[in-house]
């Protein structure tokens, strides 16, 4: 499961919102997508990362649940 709880905490911490995600080049559906924990590419977390100076851990968290999986991943 991907969350973006890590955004707000780190949005928080700095002291910004959303908007200056916006302002800097994030499109209002990439938030809308990250709002509802929605798939947003790799490059475009690599954006956020850049704009708010932080490293992936602090734009998104992914927890897999090992029994849900169906195939062996080795």
């Amino acid at each position: 499961m991907i969350s973006y709880e890590p955004l707000k905490k780190t949005l928080k911490a700095k002291n910004l919102t959303k908007y200056y995600l916006i302002k800097h080049g994030i499109s209002k559906g990439t938030i809308d997508r990250m709002n509802k924990n929605g798939y947003i590419s790799l490059y475009t977390v690599e954006k956020i990362c850049a704009i708010l100076d932080c490293d992936m851990t602090g734009v998104v968290s992914i927890s897999i649940k090992m029994s849900k999986l169906n195939y062996s991943l080795f």
